[in-house]
């Protein structure tokens, strides 16, 4: 007689997805703002680098694009179902990329001037009634065999990026049909993309001496290191509706996700140097 008991009912079981991705991502150019880089064919100390200057030549200039090419990166996804409450998911991805922008010099045999040109804005050196300062250059590296003397240098310019983000999404069925499943996506979505504009430079080496509290030392002896660092960071937080479609055909499923975030962006800049 036990048979004709009907067994007490039992709660939907849990369901728990994993899901990993590779994430392969580029992003636009992104163009220099001013020149970084100068150099001179014949340095004197009249025209040394310095913006303006007749035999001044620009090696990085604003026109020049940051290309990351091809970025990197993951994704992993995991999503929970209890039963009686929404399928929950949480989704996490990550890319970065660092790449060379400049790269020259020579600390034993240099062969060009490089340098870095900038404004002089100490009052001394404001041209009157504009407010603007006087071009100059800092002198990174001096070519054998000139009335300037010699001076061995590198200058490295690099620039990475890293962009992530994760978001939680609850998702409500609206059409759960076997071909064709629709649902309607709400959540919270956080985005940052952070950028840095490294410029390195090494002056020393074993072409020409260095002078140090007003005495030329031996060559080789003293070098001089400079890192001037360019950061920004973007980071966006906000809510987010959608649409997901999953379309079955067999031992296939399509996935389709439509989403839009509306929230604020903070933007952070740190300089260094």
């Amino acid at each position: 007689f036990t048979e004709q008991i009907q067994p007490p009912a039992r709660p939907a079981p849990y369901a728990l997805t994993l899901r990993g991705e590779y994430v392969g991502w580029r992003i636009s150019n992104g163009p220099l703002a001013v020149p970084l880089v100068t150099t001179t064919p014949n340095p004197n100390f009249s025209s040394f680098g310095q913006l303006g200057n007749a035999g001044t030549s620009i090696l990085v200039n604003s026109g020049n694009n940051v290309d990351y090419g091809l970025s990197n990166g993951f994704r992993l996804t995991a999503g929970v179902a209890i039963g009686y409450l929404p399928p929950i998911e949480f989704s996490f991805f990550h890319v970065n990329k660092t790449t060379t922008v400049f790269s020259g010099g020579d600390l034993n045999n240099p062969t060009q001037l490089l340098a870095i040109p900038f404004q002089d804005v100490q009052s001394a050196f404001l041209i009157p009634g504009t407010g603007v300062g006087t071009e100059t250059a800092s002198v990174i590296s001096i070519p054998v065999g000139n009335a300037f003397g010699a001076l061995g240098g590198t200058i490295g310019i690099t620039s990475r990026m890293s962009f992530w983000g994760f978001e939680a999404n609850a998702f409500m069925p609206i059409n759960d049909a076997d071909t064709l499943r629709l649902s309607v996506i709400a959540g919270y979505r956080h985005l940052q993309l952070n950028e840095t504009l490294n410029i390195f430079t090494q002056s020393g080496g074993n072409a020409g001496g260095v002078l140090f509290n007003g005495l030329a030392q031996p060559a080789g002896i003293f070098s001089t290191t400079t890192l001037d660092s360019f950061g920004t960071s973007n980071a966006f937080d906000g809510g987010q509706l959608g649409l997901r479609s999953v379309l079955n055909l067999g031992q296939w499923a399509i996935f389709s996700d439509a989403k839009l975030g509306l929230g604020s962006t903070a933007q952070t800049l740190n300089v260094n140097g």
